[in-house]
């Protein structure tokens, strides 16, 4: 392991008062700092080309995040980790692009309105060879306003890719849509997204998608929805003009 590494002596008890760390380098690790962001910059970033850098066990508060809504994790980068930390009371979680990262273990508690006519979603992920795996994102019914809250999300942007995603066995209450991931605008094909072993609890609708080549729908739970668990993109169609999609042992 050739990482440098940025450690509080005390898990979470050293407090910094930033703008936010940026990572433009490769193989950074930055370990168990308690961050109260500010300026509207991100906690914790890192670049495009920042590659195998690590952020775990910190805490990331955004006390008015202000107009520019900035994710409170953002990873631009490749082999990256993100891993057990915390998110309070931000507008937006997790930010994920790239390739073959890593999002695991984490926990959202409490997303919140600053800016009244910004969105406000746990994740939104693109890239290639992602893994979001055992994340727990809950505590929304304190936000302010009503904006439109998604587990994780997506959109067609050109030139953007989108494919070889699993997104398993994490945990998303209080939602309007628990995945929705829309082709429109995108110039690649998007293709081979899994979403399993998931629960999903108090939300609008479960899964809506389109565009997208092989998407896997397994064994996930689906509690207290408005709609259904599968949609909609549109009332009767879920899955809109995906070819390959596969829906098994959800409940």
């Amino acid at each position: 392991n050739h990482q440098i590494t940025f450690k509080a002596q005390n898990k979470r008890q050293a407090v910094l008062n930033t703008a936010g760390i940026r990572t433009t380098g490769d193989y950074i690790k930055i370990d168990g700092f308690k961050l109260n962001a500010t300026n509207s910059q991100p906690c914790l970033e890192s670049s495009v080309g920042s590659d195998y850098v690590s952020f775990v066990n910190n805490e990331c508060l955004q006390p008015n995040a202000g107009a520019n809504e900035p994710f409170a994790i953002r990873v631009l980068g490749s082999h990256n980790i993100v891993s057990t930390n915390n998110l309070y009371q931000v507008q937006k979680g997790f930010g994920v692009s790239g390739s073959y990262n890593l999002i695991e273990e984490n926990e959202v508690d409490t997303l919140y309105q600053w800016e009244p006519r910004g969105d406000v979603d746990y994740m939104r992920i693109w890239g290639e060879f992602q893994t979001v795996r055992n994340n727990s994102f809950r505590g929304t019914p304190v936000i302010t306003g009503s904006p439109h809250i998604d587990c994780f999300q997506n959109w067609g942007i050109a030139g953007w890719k989108f494919s070889n995603i699993v997104i398993e066995n994490n945990y998303c209450e209080k939602f309007a849509e628990a995945v929705m991931f829309n082709f429109y605008n995108a110039t690649e094909i998007w293709h081979d997204v899994t979403v399993r072993n998931n629960v999903f609890k108090d939300g609008v609708n479960g899964i809506a998608s389109n565009g997208i080549q092989n998407v896997k729908v397994y064994n996930n739970n689906f509690i207290h929805l408005y709609y259904s668990g599968e949609g909609p993109t549109t009332s009767s169609n879920p899955l809109s003009s995906c070819t390959g999609a596969e829906i098994k042992n959800n409940i």
